[in-house]
């Protein structure tokens, strides 16, 4: 059978977080082991997502090393800090954000869970804006579906060829940007 410390780090190994924590939580610590409890506490908070939880275990844990002039724990706890934070901030953007109302934005958030359906609607939208010749969303489509790759090339070209046709710096700007983000190398215009 396994001691205590050791279930605690298969626990943990295992992601299970909440298990990880009852049995934290059970056992009478020594002193001696106060900075490992509050890490291996904080590390199975981070597997459940309880960021604030384990930031504040992470911090008095930071307390004891430095207390105790333990570098090499004080070094491993700032790096649990900043996964811990960055997991903080992550939830609070995705808290703050509001769903996206736009069609375009919502089919382009489809992509990742149905790609089909994603591709279907935009394919939708395209047609919706070349038939109202609508210049900004003719371009934003194309766009759009260039992140699909058997089309990609396509509709890099349409969208770069309705911006320049518009002369608008806006859409002339989306396409470079989205050119950056496929890591597609940007052709010099030639006049």
């Amino acid at each position: 059978m396994k001691n205590p410390y050791q279930e605690i780090q298969s626990l943990i190994q295992e992601n299970k977080g909440h298990d990880a924590i009852s049995l934290i939580e059970s056992i009478d610590w020594p002193d001696n082991l106060s900075i490992q409890k509050h890490s291996w506490k904080a590390q199975a908070h981070l597997i459940e997502k309880e960021s604030k939880s384990a930031l504040d275990e992470i911090i008095y844990a930071i307390r004891i090393a430095k207390k105790t002039k333990n570098q090499k724990a004080y070094t491993a706890l700032k790096k649990l800090q900043q996964k811990a934070t960055s997991l903080s901030i992550a939830q609070k953007s995705l808290k703050n954000k509001s769903p996206p109302t736009d069609p375009i934005a919502i089919a382009i958030e489809l992509f990742e869970s149905d790609p089909q359906s994603a591709i279907r609607d935009l394919q939708v939208l395209k047609e919706k804006a070349d038939t109202e010749c609508d210049p900004k969303n003719r371009v934003l489509t194309r766009l759009a579906l260039a992140h699909h790759k058997p089309i990609q090339s396509v509709m890099i070209e349409e969208a770069t060829a309705i911006a320049d046709q518009e002369g608008d710096h806006n859409l002339i700007t989306a396409v470079k940007k989205t050119l950056l983000q496929l890591n597609i190398p940007i052709q010099p215009h030639i006049f």
